[in-house]
């Protein structure tokens, strides 16, 4: 028994060429058993049929690596030698091993595709290597990995040549090859004992050819054990005519090996199966045509004939006459191949090709009529190759049409089965046909062990929880007429799917009247009263088919999803039972939230009250937000408000229930005991049937809810029910429908929080719902469940902190569920029910998560939308209506959607319909409104707006009819509020698209010449370019902002027109450009108030003209000193004023004229030496004395910035300086490099001294912090150095003392923080310097300062993505807190590793200063100091005087690891 095989890089494989490959295995290479290709660039990894040949692709697409696109591996292997592949992509693109089970020998044989990667001189040879070392890595552990019995077939582009190595590598070897050959690619020969089939006698052997050279890379591996006789014959195929065309490439490798059994066995003998036309049966069905009724009539007259003695025999003999009559009357035919490959057509051409090639092949003797003749035969095959390309194109491009057609067929009958089938088979092919199932380590998993994993897997998922011990006898015979049995039958779906060896449920729907006959008598007899007979068999068990779960690898069980497929007669016990069980359901369900399973209930009011909570969340938090115009009028802000949302995940909910309490929850709430018996029988003791291969095997079940059961739905709602019952026992109705939403077993909890006992309630009601369900066995995934939070206020930080924890860098929830402490991811944002949830830009995040998922489903549909064929405009549109803004619009009218998102909506579909009618705007200039009425549909605002209305309108009879929760009057306002808003937003766009566009009138001339402008600008570049000059702007003087004059109570509001603005730089733009209309500007109609500034304008300041109330001193208002009229009385006696001690305080932190907030007065001590910073003060006023005495124009600006002047604190680093201990040098000896020997004395006191060393470091870490300092031309350390110069002559005077009451170390760290607030708020206060923090990664788009982490592979401080920003208000008051209470002993220790003269010496040249900053543990403040540090850690704010900061460690200092070394060696 042999396998023969071919092996070929087919470098770029085409539709055309496989379809001609493809053609040649059918036609003339019939005797192949196995391909392997290499190098097909194909882009999707997918299993598929063609003929006779199973094909298994793995994309290089899949891969991590983008060079990898270029690889691909695509397996065949024929169907009549094998059955039951199995695959696994060990490296998507590059290994891929397919193991089948061989038919005669009944042998597993492992097949393996390799396409190594080739040299790249564009990668560095080390990378080179890297790549080819990983996929030889995974070759040999794969090959390790495989059973010894197992033959084995390895080949494909190795891209290695090899040295002759006997018993691995042959002697023919070409002249070219290497001597040494691939070093790895031996070892693995060797290790692996593989022999390479095509190195013995093929001769010349090179596998690829090109114009300039001949090498053999390409090779076919098995093991030695095999390699015998025909096996080492292996060689290259030089006449293969596919894709010959080309001049250089690869030659395909022919291989045989061996297959020899462990012992003889006849071949199995195929089970016997009734077949008939399915597709012909399903159609003649639906339209009850004659040989349906002749059909009908043949089952009714043959089932009048049977006597069934039970319901198991009914079942069976009702099956079996619907089989054999379906065969007899749609007996099966040989379906026709439409393959384009077995076309006739096609196929004589790719004949004619191939006798083309083959002369061309043929020896000749070389004269002139031979070469002459060799010449045309080129010429011929050339044209033939170039001729069956294009004939292959043409084919595929009929069957495209073809299919098309049929679709629009399909859409004009509305068969909207048969039109996804065309569209899904036009689609990509993604599907998974053969098992990937593998084991923990790896190992693909066989037929028998593959079956024993499902087992176990059902074992382990549905045996868990006990069963109900015994069924009780029926009370009440059961009143089943043999009407209900037809009328329920007549429900079942045509399309169906059975178990096989099961009738379709199409014949059970067609011959419902006649089987009704026999299985009503045997089901009343079965069920009647007094009765103990269980059901059995078909009746009750389930097979069970896997399906892949979405994003998840199919190489588990657990990744699988469990499909029950259900005899009709099954179903039809539960639909009997159906309506028994709604009579009940209905009424319990009226006030709960369970929105799935019932009447007038969908997805549509889950998400309404899911973002209902988000809405209530955002309101809440736009409320507390205070700003400075509401701090004004006394408004405060609430220490905690925000919104907690809980989306729970349960593993396995239906598969987990526990039947007990779902028998008890019916009986409680009223089905009568016979109903529940019969509940009973239908699930006690069923068997999931699992197939793998041509072996099935069952398991019994004990818990969970039966797979493919109709009634399935229902009595999980029951079980929801006794959940909620049991939650509204412990935390109330209340809290039931205000906080808990369920759809099926997805569940929901959220709560609004406003103030820490709100909180605290929620997470104990959030551990209780937790409980609860463990309780009721439920399953939680903690993993996937999601916590969402937002929360804001002064204690938000803190209760965070308190509540949460990170862990591998994602914050978690942490509480504590039945003893046990559990993490619970927090998220900012989720996915409920195929929406986005999140607390911030809620539906922006839905529409674009919804427009992408429109746009896959039109790219996938681009074919059938966009081609060049015959189906009309008018059925691409329908196809696009159905298919792509069904999925673009999901949820929109439920959620909401902002302006910007129905603009972006509305151009993403306008993008779509102009595509398909083929009229671009750009071309066309058809207005988007003219493209929609073409197409015959309303615009995507109106369709939500009538979707919203449609609905509305059904909530409001509801309401009136039956009111339920669903009805409650906070929905009703909810959506009247989504129509208002949405007309609001349609009447909008409306207004703009009807809006004609306004004339633009040339009306501003030029100087120079009669030419007309539109704007002032326009003309001044015309005059720069035509004439060479530029004219002053027509624009008078601009005003000069003076903050006293224009400023409203120290607040960015104007003065003349009472505009607020939320910045300060708004307010002196609005001023100094004319925008004002008190200024002739245009500030409120070229510029409307945009949202913040209504925000901010929401509190009405008092008018500045009327003089406000003044309090006895005066501190309450806020206005400046001047404009109060405290002082305008007092103007005679200003002085008088400072007697006023709040007043002297307002006055210290706040200005007299404008009463905006210094920094100045914080700190007195910092601030006498606030001269030695050149920044801070000096560089101040003379940029304030410039701009009042000048005002720049345009071309007064210097072309580069101008070189700073030196320091004048480097000018005396040359002269002596008299010998003083620096207050920053490290303190004591240093230790020398050599010692002498220790006495027992010196050993002793040298590890006392290291145990205390230990305990100090312990203290560092609570004390310590380390700062690191950059040297360079901005450095910070010469004004420090500065500072403590004079703060050393001052303490000399003694006349200063009295003003220095901290020590130096606080001094500097105050003086430090002044320099770093007072560049704060002089780069924030300007659109230019906030341009500069940007670009540097300091400050991002929203204004925050952001937060940086040093990284040790780019040795630099990168952005730290898992720390959100900081507001600039919140870092001020940060850094003004740190200055104000920086004083006295606050700070112990400030000093650096080196004396700061010798840092200010060589600021410019060294790598950043050490400074060791420690903190006092004790003290009013000395705590909110601390923590107020360690928020500041990583703050890009540091930056702007070249410091990073972090906390200390437990290392050892450098003495005490030279002591360490010292006394223990290490």
């Amino acid at each position: 028994m042999d396998v023969r095989s071919l092996c070929w890089n087919v470098g770029g494989l085409s539709g055309s060429c496989f379809q001609e490959l493809v053609a040649w295995l059918d036609v003339e290479g019939g005797c192949y058993d196995v391909i392997i290709l290499q190098e097909t660039h194909w882009r999707a990894s997918s299993d598929f049929r063609s003929g006779q040949w199973m094909c298994v692709h793995s994309s290089g697409y899949d891969s991590e690596l983008s060079l990898d696109r270029y690889g691909g591996i695509l397996i065949m292997i024929n169907q009549d030698a094998f059955q039951e592949p199995a695959a696994h992509e060990i490296y998507p693109g590059r290994l891929l091993h397919v193991r089948a089970l061989h038919r005669r020998s009944r042998l597993n044989v492992d097949i393996i595709g390799i396409y190594q990667h080739v040299y790249r001189p564009q990668l560095t040879p080390d990378l080179n290597q890297q790549y080819r070392s990983d996929v030889w890595t995974k070759l040999s552990t794969a090959l390790q990995a495989l059973p010894s019995r197992n033959p084995l077939l390895l080949g494909g582009d190795f891209n290695s040549q090899l040295a002759a190595r006997r018993p691995h590598v042959g002697c023919s070897l070409l002249s070219g090859d290497g001597q040494q050959g691939d070093k790895q690619l031996h070892k693995l020969l060797e290790k692996c004992d593989l022999c390479v089939l095509n190195s013995w006698h093929a001769k010349p052997g090179h596998t690829y050819e090109s114009t300039t050279s001949r090498t053999r890379i390409d090779f076919v591996v098995t093991k030695l054990s095999d390699a015998k006789g025909p096996a080492r014959y292996a060689k290259p195929k030089y006449n293969f005519p596919i894709k010959a065309y080309s001049l250089a490439g690869h030659w395909p490798i022919e291989a045989t090996i061996a297959v020899v059994p462990f012992n003889r066995r006849p071949p199995a003998k195929p089970a016997d199966c009734v077949t008939f036309q399915r597709d012909e049966l399903l159609v003649h069905t639906r339209t009850n045509s004659e040989r349906a009724q002749a059909l009908q009539q043949d089952v009714a007259s043959r089932l009048a004939q049977v006597q069934p003695s039970s319901l198991q025999d009914a079942r069976a003999i009702v099956n079996q006459v619907l089989l054999e009559t379906a065969a007899v009357h749609f007996p099966p035919e040989i379906r026709p191949d439409s393959r384009i490959s077995a076309q006739d057509s096609f196929r004589a051409s790719a004949k004619t090709t191939w006798q083309f090639y083959r002369a061309l092949k043929a020896p000749c003797i070389a004269v002139t009529h031979g070469i002459f003749l060799k010449w045309k035969a080129a010429s011929d095959f050339s044209k033939a190759s170039r001729r069956l390309r294009d004939q292959s194109r043409l084919l595929k491009r009929e069957s495209l049409l073809r299919k098309l057609a049929e679709a629009e067929q399909a859409a004009a009958k509305g068969d909207q089965r048969a039109l996804h089938q065309i569209v899904r088979g036009l689609a990509p092919r993604c599907q998974k046909l053969v098992s990937r199932l593998r084991d923990p380590q790896g190992q693909l998993l066989g037929k028998d062990a593959a079956l024993q994993a499902m087992l176990n897997y059902a074992k382990d998922t549905f045996c868990i929880l006990p069963d109900e011990p015994d069924i009780p006898a029926m009370q009440d015979s059961w009143q089943c007429t043999d009407q209900d049995v037809q009328r329920e039958l007549q429900k079942l779906g045509v399309f169906k799917a059975v178990p096989a060896g099961i009738a379709p449920a199409a014949l059970w729907r067609c011959c419902a009247g006649a089987i009704a006959r026999v299985l009503g008598n045997s089901l009343r007899h079965h069920f009647q009263a007094g009765s103990t007979q269980c059901l059995q068999d078909e009746l009750h068990d389930a097979y069970i088919t896997l399906v892949p779960k979405p994003q998840k690898p199919a190489i588990a069980v657990e990744n699988l999803r469990p499909i029950g497929l259900q005899c009709p007669s099954a179903k039809l016990i539960a639909g009997l039972l159906r309506q028994s069980l709604l009579e009940v359901l209905l009424p319990l369900i009226t006030n709960l939230p369970q929105y799935a399973y019932a009447k007038h209930r969908g997805t549509f009011d889950a998400l309404l009250r899911v973002h209902l909570h988000f809405e209530d969340a955002s309101v809440l938090l736009r409320t507390n937000r205070v700003n400075r115009f509401q701090q004004h009028s006394g408004r405060k802000q609430h220490a905690c408000v925000g919104g907690l949302s809980l989306s729970l995940d349960l593993s396995r909910a239906y598969d987990l229930t526990s039947r007990p309490i779902v028998y008890g929850t019916l009986a409680q709430h009223g089905v009568t005991q016979d109903t529940i018996t019969i509940i009973k029988q239908l699930h006690r003791d069923a068997q999931y049937i699992f197939r793998s291969g041509d072996t099935t095997g069952g398991q019994p079940t004990t818990n969970g809810l039966k797979q493919g059961c109709c009634i399935a739905p229902f009595l999980w709602s029951f079980y929801t029910i006794a959940l909620m019952h049991a939650l509204q026992d412990k935390l109330g109705p209340q809290w039931l429908q205000k906080t808990l939403v369920l759809f099926a077993d997805d569940h929901w909890c959220h709560w609004l929080v406003k103030n820490k006992k709100d909180w605290d309630d929620a997470i104990n009601e959030l551990v209780v719902v937790l409980e609860t369900l463990t309780t009721f066995k439920m399953s939680i995934n903690y993993r996937k469940t999601a916590i969402l939070v937002r929360l804001e206020g002064k204690q938000a930080k803190a209760i965070l902190h308190e509540h949460t924890r990170l862990k591998n860098g994602v914050r978690h929830l942490v509480i504590t569920v039945h003893g046990e402490e559990q993490l619970i991811p927090v998220k900012d944002e989720h996915e409920y029910l195929g929406t986005k949830v999140t607390y911030q830009h809620r539906l922006d995040k839905n529409l674009a998560h919804r427009v992408q998922a429109g746009q896959a489903k039109y790219i996938a549909l681009r074919k059938p939308l966009n081609g060049k064929h015959h189906l009309t405009i008018h059925h691409r549109t329908r196809l696009w209506l159905a298919c792509v803004s069904t999925s673009m619009l999901y949820s929109l009218s439920a959620v909401g959607i902002t302006k910007h998102g129905l603009e972006r909506l509305t151009k993403a579909c306008t993008k779509h319909l102009r595509a398909i009618q083929k009229q671009p705007a750009h071309v066309t200039r058809i207005p988007n409104r003219d493209i929609w009425t073409q197409a015959g549909l309303d615009m995507p605002g109106s369709l939500l707006l009538t979707a919203l209305q449609r609905f509305q309108q059904n909530l409001l009879i509801k309401a009136v009819a039956s009111p339920d929760i669903t009805t409650q009057e906070c929905i009703l306002a909810h959506v009247q509020q989504l129509v208002a808003s949405l007309q609001a937003l349609i009447a909008q766009q409306a207004e703009h698209d009807d809006a004609p566009p306004e004339p633009e009138t040339p009306q501003i001339p030029c100087p120079e010449c009669d030419a007309m402008f539109v704007t002032e600008n326009a003309m001044r570049i015309h005059c720069q370019v035509a004439h060479k000059l530029l004219p002053p702007r027509a624009a008078s003087t601009p005003v000069k902002f003076v903050p006293r004059i224009h400023a409203c109570g120290g607040l960015p509001r104007c003065q003349l027109c009472l505009r607020s603005f939320y910045r300060w730089q708004n307010l002196r733009v609005h001023i100094e450009s004319g925008a004002c209309e008190k200024l002739g500007g245009e500030s409120l109609s070229k510029h409307p108030i945009s949202a913040t500034d209504a925000q901010v304008a929401d509190n009405q300041l008092p008018v500045p003209a009327v003089a406000p109330d003044d309090a006895a001193t005066g501190t309450q208002q806020n206005v400046p000193l001047i404009d109060r009229a405290l002082f305008r009385n007092r103007q005679h006696d200003w002085e008088s004023l400072l007697r006023e001690p709040q007043l002297r305080i307002d006055l210290q932190t706040h200005c007299s004229l404008c009463h905006m907030t210094d920094a100045a007065g914080l700190n007195p001590e910092a601030d006498i030496f606030a001269f030695c910073d050149p920044s801070l003060l000096q560089r101040a006023a003379a940029e304030t004395l410039q701009e009042e005495l000048s005002e720049p124009s345009e071309m007064s600006q210097p072309p580069k910035r101008p070189r700073p002047e030196p320091s004048p604190l480097f000018g005396q680093r040359g002269k002596q300086q008299p010998h003083r201990q620096a207050p920053f040098a490290p303190r004591g000896p240093r230790w020398p490099k050599q010692q002498p020997p220790m006495d027992p004395q010196s050993r002793a006191m040298a590890k006392l001294m290291l145990q205390h060393e230990e305990m100090l470091a312990a203290q560092r870490v609570d004390k310590v912090f380390i700062m690191f300092m950059r040297q360079d031309y901005a450095s910070i350390i010469p004004n420090l150095h500065s500072i403590s110069e004079q703060w050393h002559k001052r303490r000399q005077d003694n006349s200063s003392t009295s003003e220095l009451q901290s020590p130096l170390r606080t001094l500097l760290m105050a003086c430090l923080i002044k320099e770093i607030l007072a560049r704060i708020q002089k780069m924030a206060s300007t659109s230019e310097g906030q341009g500069k923090l940007k670009a540097a990664g300091w400050m991002n788009e929203t204004g925050g300062w952001t937060f940086l982490r040093y990284c040790h592979r780019s040795k630099k401080m990168v952005l730290d993505a898992s720390r959100e920003s900081m507001s600039h208000q919140e870092i001020v008051r940060q850094y003004t807190f740190l200055l104000e209470h920086m004083k006295g002993e606050i700070v112990q220790k400030f000093n650096s590793t080196q004396s700061l003269k010798s840092l200010e010496a060589n600021a410019s040249s060294k790598p950043p200063a050490t400074f060791v900053l420690e903190i006092s543990l004790r003290g009013e403040k000395a705590n909110e100091m601390h923590e107020t540090m360690c928020t500041l850690i990583g703050s890009s704010a540091w930056q702007l005087v070249g410091i990073s900061l972090k906390r200390g460690t437990l290392k050892k200092s450098p003495l005490a690891e030279q002591l360490a070394q010292w006394v223990y060696g290490h």
